[in-house]
C-alpha cells in the first residue's frame, strides 16, 4: 500500500489495510487485522540510551544540498558553543551558545549566515566547544 501510495499518512495506509484485507499479522494473539493499524500507528519501543562517555560530532548529509543536520553527544551538561565556519576562520552562524544536558542532540543548519543569507558553495567548518575541550568537523554545501 505505501508504495502505491506513499504520500498517505499511517492512519490512512493503517485504514486502507484493514479495510481492503491487505493485511499482516504481526502477532497472532490480537488477530491480523487489529495488528496491522497498530503496527503503522504506534511508535517503536523504548530503548534505554546507551551512556555517553565522550564528546561526538558528525554533520551529514556531507556533501548538503540543503540543510546540514548536525548531531552530537555530550558526556556531562555544561555550556556549549556550536559553530560554523568557513574556511577562512570567519564565523557564518552560531547554532547553539548555552546550557545544554549531557546526552545527544540535534540541530539543523538551513544554510544562512547569521543576517539570514544564503552562504555560498563550499567547504565549511562545525566546531563544538564545551568545557572539556573542542571537536571539528570539516563538511561540504553545494548548490
Amino acid at each position: 500500500v505505501r508504495s502505491r501510495h506513499p504520500g498517505w499518512p499511517p492512519l490512512v495506509v493503517g485504514a486502507h489495510m484493514v479495510a481492503t484485507g491487505d493485511v499482516v499479522g504481526y502477532d497472532q494473539p490480537i488477530g491480523p487485522r487489529l495488528n496491522v493499524l497498530r503496527a503503522v500507528t504506534e511508535q517503536p519501543l523504548a530503548v534505554d540510551p546507551v551512556p555517553i562517555t565522550r564528546a561526538s560530532l558528525d554533520v551529514s548529509p556531507n556533501p548538503s544540498v540543503a540543510n546540514a543536520h548536525v548531531r552530537f553527544g555530550l558526556p556531562v551538561s555544561g555550556t556549549v558553543r556550536l559553530r560554523v565556519y568557513d574556511l577562512a576562520g570567519r564565523m557564518v552562524r552560531e547554532l547553539a551558545n548555552g546550557e545544554l544536558l549531557a546526552g545527544p542532540h540535534s540541530l539543523g543548519w538551513d544554510g544562512a549566515d547569521s543576517r539570514g543569507r544564503k552562504a555560498s558553495a563550499g567547504m565549511y567548518v562545525v566546531r563544538l566547544d564545551t568545557a572539556a575541550g573542542a571537536l571539528v568537523r570539516k563538511f561540504v554545501r553545494a548548490h
